[in-house]
């Protein structure tokens, strides 16, 4: 997700969200790229109320 900002997934998720969130403080805020598009995503399902109790991502099993 931040891989173009320099930060490659890893396994090492501690070190990961270290380096992450020294980094989020110095992004500027662009819709169109991550993290700023998945939190937006967020934002607008959980804004909208005919949404309650529904998953974001549609379940692919069944």
């Amino acid at each position: 997700m931040l891989s173009e900002y320099g930060i490659p997934a890893t396994t090492d998720k501690k070190g990961w969200i270290v380096q992450a969130l020294q980094l989020l403080a110095g992004l500027a805020v662009d819709f169109t790229k991550e993290p700023w598009k998945l939190m937006k995503t967020i934002h607008d399902y959980l804004s909208n109320p005919g949404n309650s109790g529904k998953p974001i991502v549609a379940s692919s099993a069944g």
